[in-house]
């Protein structure tokens, strides 16, 4: 499969998730297919970004696209007057791990990369603050509740913390990254790490507070695992390109199911 094909995978794994999530009574193993959306779409930018011309413009577009997105879903939340707030956001996680694996292979000394995860650390502590402040002390806006504003301002400040899986995934895509042409290697991470997720989820899955924002994932995260088979069958190619309709469906579409979804109920 080339990369174009994988895309398309991953985009149907994506809907059916999607329509998991907002349409009332659908199919829970809309869900589990879902599953395999993110790590093949991961794996994919991976790939995009190591071939990118300009790695800087691609890291500046993640960027707005996930403000764009994040704004979008403010917007809706406030017009139904939900509590239950959008977090779909998978940009803000790209653009950060994309920053993070930018920085880190500017230079390759040992010196160089620990200071860079030194100012990532800071620069992570510092976001999670101004998050805080703008949520619990301003509250701006006061039409969505707390768990919202946080991961309204999280594609702001760029916190890892607050964006869709958290910290996580944002691990995951950077390590992912590193092993994207050693698929065996890579192979044994996604086993590892699906692992550790596991025991993490049954662990605090009914825990409130930091928890929730910490392992933001269902009881069925595990069966992204099967997405290892759709990586080994990679055969190196792009294939078809549609960046611009890849960048402008993953939003579109969720809005689309959101709204219907909240019609519909009223």
């Amino acid at each position: 499969m080339s990369i174009g094909f994988l895309k398309f995978v991953a985009l149907v794994c994506m809907i059916l998730d999607h329509i998991g999530e907002f349409v009332p009574d659908s199919p829970i193993w809309f869900r589990y297919v879902g599953r395999l959306a993110a790590p093949i779409f991961f794996y994919c930018s991976a790939w995009g970004l190591y071939y990118t011309r300009n790695q800087r413009i691609y890291i500046l577009r993640l960027y707005i696209l996930s403000l764009m997105m994040s704004l979008g879903n403010i917007i809706l939340t406030i017009i139904f007057n939900q509590k239950s707030f959008l977090t779909n956001n998978i940009f803000q996680t790209l653009f950060i791990g994309s920053v993070i694996v930018y920085l880190l292979n500017r230079k390759n000394t040992l010196y160089y990369k620990f200071s860079m995860c030194t100012l990532i650390i800071i620069q992570q502590v510092v976001a999670f603050l101004l998050c805080a402040v703008f949520a619990e002390f301003l509250q701006i806006p006061h039409s969505i509740d707390i768990f919202a504003l946080y991961h309204s301002y999280g594609p702001l400040f760029a916190s890892a913390i607050f964006t869709e899986g958290s910290v996580a995934f944002v691990i995951f895509f950077i390590v992912l990254y590193y092993l994207k042409d050693k698929k065996g290697y890579l192979s044994l991470f996604i086993i590892v790490f699906t692992i550790f997720l596991e025991v993490a989820i049954k662990r605090t899955y009914y825990m409130r507070g930091p928890m929730s924002y910490l392992i933001p994932f269902s009881l069925y995260q595990w069966l992204m695992i099967f997405c290892i088979p759709l990586i080994y069958a990679y055969n190196g190619k792009k294939g078809i390109g549609l960046k611009w309709f890849f960048y402008f469906f993953y939003p579109i579409h969720i809005w689309i199911l959101y709204i219907f979804s909240n019609i519909r109920i009223q």
